[in-house]
């Protein structure tokens, strides 16, 4: 299939080979990622925004760790991309991840509050956790 490009400033752009090549690097990548998480504080019962979920990798894997009493509300604004991760989600059988179609600006700009953690990807491999809780920890060291 041809790259949508809708989102022309995506360099690696939105086949379906690329998002094969992003579910492979998550499956390499799980069990550091998931480790990352624990140690950042997350657990069940949290609510989880993530920015960028592409094809919700991530967004299972921390599903998956905030369990049934969490939550975890996905960002994306590919309409292509978010339909293959609520394909993938319903698949796994996880049903506490709100996928939403929505630019990553726009969603900040309304103040999306009452979150544990907000998650995003920074050049698709490194991730950024910004927390309240890691501030603490951090300042409270200094």
């Amino acid at each position: 299939m041809k790259s949508d490009k809708s989102h022309p400033d995506y360099f690696f752009g939105n086949t379906d080979a690329e998002h094969e090549r992003l579910i492979r690097q998550a499956i390499r990548l799980a069990p550091v990622t998931e480790r990352f998480f624990r140690d950042a504080g997350i657990a069940p019962g949290h609510r989880v925004l993530e920015l960028g979920s592409g094809v919700g990798d991530v967004a299972m894997l921390v599903a998956r760790i905030v369990g049934r009493s969490g939550e975890v509300v996905a960002i994306e604004r590919d309409a292509r991309t978010i339909s293959r991760a609520l394909a993938r989600a319903a698949e796994a059988g996880l049903h506490n991840i709100n996928f939403v179609q929505t630019d990553i600006a726009e969603c900040l700009s309304n103040s999306w509050y009452g979150f544990s953690l907000h998650i995003s990807k920074l050049f698709n491999y490194l991730y950024v956790i910004i927390c309240s809780r890691l501030w603490k920890k951090s300042s409270s060291q200094v």
